[in-house]
């Protein structure tokens, strides 16, 4: 029987509190940096490291005054950066407004509401970067409630619950993460013998784990067009033989070219985009790539937000052969429902099943198969 959000959150115990102060200002994280600067509370950052750093550009752009930054770690206990001083949790007024500087958002937000902080913002080096906002998604009820109402088991239904609530009302303590690792889902893994497509190689660490599970026993075509990137993962693929084959190629809709944006600050955050490109890569498709070649039994993708237009470019593969599917579904807000739901369109027998890999926002996967 299918059943509602309302019923799915009476069912987990998760209520989304409406009266929040993030809640209020739209969920949207530019209206909600501007109106931090008004605030008369000390404005605080916590995490004092390369995301803090981030963090403290992001505000002063927003045009906010930070008084300091906080951290657990004694040894950064009195230093300072960008003339900032580091302090330590206890020296922090309850009635700061915090600013989450670090990826690792659940435990900071378990650890802070534990200790009686109740304003804070999180997120921002996750849901802003990746343009994840509650205000692209509150309105989506009946997709989200269609995709609760497809998934396979009730891990996965809370997994799913939980993100979207997350991005809702940006309390990171209610983000539910899975026990497996990323990838090694229990039905939905590499095995020996497949034929793997790795969309989004990056510099080949899951080519790398994949092979030293497997013992080399399966073939990996694996897409990376960043040039840095592709050559870090080229001389990794080497050492392999032919059992892994590098293509300096994005995965896409079509073959051509796109417009390509180059994170000079984050190797892992190039992504294709029409606007504000600063270079173009060479794009190809699955139903292309592998015209002549046997057709994988796997496809992971983690390509930036390019996933949906990957997956058409993949359709005449995936109908036919409904290999076992791994896509990222964190990159864009319309990605989060409307990938499984063409998928389930497409091929009705999948099962499928949603894990989530990290403490923020990023690392959500659907995972697919026949079996």
């Amino acid at each position: 029987m299918r059943k509602t959000i309302s019923e799915y959150l009476k069912e987990f115990s998760m209520n989304v509190n409406k009266q929040t102060w993030y809640f209020n200002n739209g969920s949207n994280f530019e209206k909600a940096l501007n109106n931090i600067k008004n605030l008369k509370r000390d404005v605080v950052i916590w995490g004092a490291s390369k995301g803090g750093e981030k963090v403290l550009k992001l505000a002063r752009k927003h045009g906010i005054k930070v008084k300091s930054f906080v951290d657990k770690d004694p040894n950064k206990w009195g230093k300072e950066i960008n003339k900032i001083k580091i302090i330590e949790p206890d020296k922090v007024s309850k009635e700061s407004f915090i600013l989450i500087g670090s990826v690792y958002e659940k435990e900071i937000v378990c650890d802070i509401k534990r200790k009686g902080f109740r304003f804070y913002l999180g997120g921002l080096l996750t849901n802003m970067k990746l343009n994840i906002e509650g205000d692209k998604l509150i309105k989506k009820e009946q997709f989200i409630e269609s995709v609760l109402n497809i998934l396979s088991d009730e891990d996965s239904k809370k997994t799913y619950l939980s993100m979207y609530l997350y991005a809702i009302d940006n309390d990171a303590s209610r983000i539910s993460a899975t026990e497996y690792n990323q990838y090694f889902h229990p039905l939905v893994k590499p095995e020996e013998n497949d034929i793997i497509v790795d969309g989004g190689a990056y510099t080949g660490d899951t080519v790398d784990l994949i092979m030293s599970k497997l013992k080399g026993k399966v073939k990996i075509y694996a897409f990376e067009p960043e040039k840095n990137n592709f050559a870090i993962l080229k001389r990794i693929s080497e050492q392999y033989g032919d059992r892994v084959t590098a293509i300096r190629k994005g995965l896409w809709s079509s073959e051509g070219k796109q417009g390509f944006i180059t994170e000079q600050e984050d190797a892992m955050g190039h992504h294709i985009s029409i606007k504000n490109c600063n270079e173009f890569i060479e794009t190809t498709s699955i139903d292309i790539f592998f015209k002549t070649k046997k057709a994988p039994t796997l496809i992971k993708m983690d390509i930036e937000g390019a996933e949906l237009e990957a997956i058409h470019g993949a359709e005449r593969v995936i109908k036919e052969y409904k290999p076992k599917l791994q896509i990222c579904l964190y990159h864009r807000a319309d990605h989060f429902y409307e990938i499984p739901l063409v998928l389930k369109k497409w091929i009705p027998e999948y099962k499928m099943f949603i894990g989530h890999h990290s403490s923020c926002w990023g690392d959500t996967v659907l995972y697919c198969t026949i079996r």
